[in-house]
């Protein structure tokens, strides 16, 4: 295989697969890159990215590039046009300005091809929609592989949800699909590349943005009553500065986090105080907040909120409290979400 192409092309095109390659799985090849051409692969064997460059092919072939070694030197070549020539040998080498690699690669015919979603549904959808509804909500999808139908983005009917049994987010779209259960890692990268068009099937579904594809395989399993756990309403609400409050929880975490990493929300008529829950030493906080309703005092684990608050596209976010053991909630427009407080000790 001998091309050329830009540094630019080629590293956009690298970047846009990368999150798909293998980590911890025992196939070593799948942590590579595949290169056909001008067309890049990469999959963990759950999800699999699929793109493009302009290239001028002077000889055609295809290999797989030790993933991380191809990233970092293509990252870090000038910003001039890169030649990439592998011999029969698998050893590639790479020429760009007066820098020059020689790497060994693995047999391309060894590496796993995306599986073809069969007899798809296909769906017209607004990227930045997609993207938004994702972003919201993957953070709260639980990492416990033990419960793996709480380990990603469940969309139904327009709804997407997520939840780790302590926490909850949901938004409502237009986008309507049939119920099926995304992981959270697929999420992720759809977040990253967009998508406009979708297809999906009983076990796979298909992203598609121009050139690039995303498939991921659905998790099995039954997602739990999300609707049932959402409170009408609350008794106490604070509205505050984003930014004040998410500084404020962020240094009184870093006592915090030495013991459980929980917090304590108090309202004090016109302010709201922050502080570490346990564990060796203190820390406090008091923000100025308009509260509306009876004073609450709550506990919450300060990450939590720190990602909840990291959604909010406002300057300032309404928080809803209604006692100590029903979940903190906070609403906008079609968003929700919900976390559940901790003892009180």
């Amino acid at each position: 295989m001998k091309l050329t192409a830009y540094k630019h092309e080629l590293e956009t095109a690298l970047n846009a697969v990368a999150g798909a390659r293998g980590s911890n799985s025992d196939m070593i090849i799948t942590k590579g890159i595949y290169m056909k051409d001008n067309i890049v692969l990469a999959t963990d064997l759950e999800l699999g990215i699929k793109t493009n460059f302009k290239a001028d092919i002077i000889n055609s072939g295809a290999v797989v590039f030790p993933g991380g070694q191809i990233l970092n030197i293509v990252k870090e070549l000038p910003n001039e046009q890169v030649k990439i020539t592998v011999n029969d040998n698998l050893t590639a080498k790479i020429e760009c300005g007066n820098s020059k690699f020689e790497i060994n690669c693995y047999n391309a015919d060894e590496y796993p091809q995306l599986p073809r979603v069969k007899e798809p549904k296909t769906l017209e959808v607004d990227s930045s929609k997609l993207v938004e509804a994702f972003n919201k909500v993957k953070v709260a999808a639980s990492t416990d592989e033990t419960t793996p139908n709480l380990c990603g983005v469940y969309l139904s009917e327009g709804d997407f949800v997520a939840t780790n049994k302590y926490r909850m987010a949901t938004m409502e779209t237009n986008i309507k699909t049939d119920s099926m259960i995304l992981p959270a890692k697929s999420a992720s990268e759809v977040v990253k590349l967009g998508a406009d068009k979708i297809e999906y099937s009983d076990n796979y579904i298909k992203f598609i943005a121009g050139d690039t594809v995303l498939i991921s395989r659905l998790i099995e399993g039954q997602f739990p009553n999300y609707n049932q756990v959402i409170p009408d309403d609350a008794k106490t609400y604070i509205t505050t500065h984003v930014k004040t409050l998410n500084d404020a929880v962020r240094r009184v975490y870093i006592v915090a986090k030495e013991d459980t990493g929980v917090i304590r929300l108090t309202t004090n008529k016109t302010r709201l105080e922050i502080a570490s829950v346990g564990g060796e030493g203190e820390a406090h906080e008091t923000i100025e907040s308009e509260i509306e309703g009876k004073d609450r005092t709550i506990n919450v684990q300060a990450n939590y909120l720190m990602d909840l608050l990291k959604t909010i596209d406002g300057e300032y976010v309404r928080i809803g409290l209604n006692s100590n053991i029903k979940p903190l909630i906070v609403g906008e427009e079609d968003y929700t979400h919900l976390i559940m407080p901790m003892r009180n000790d």
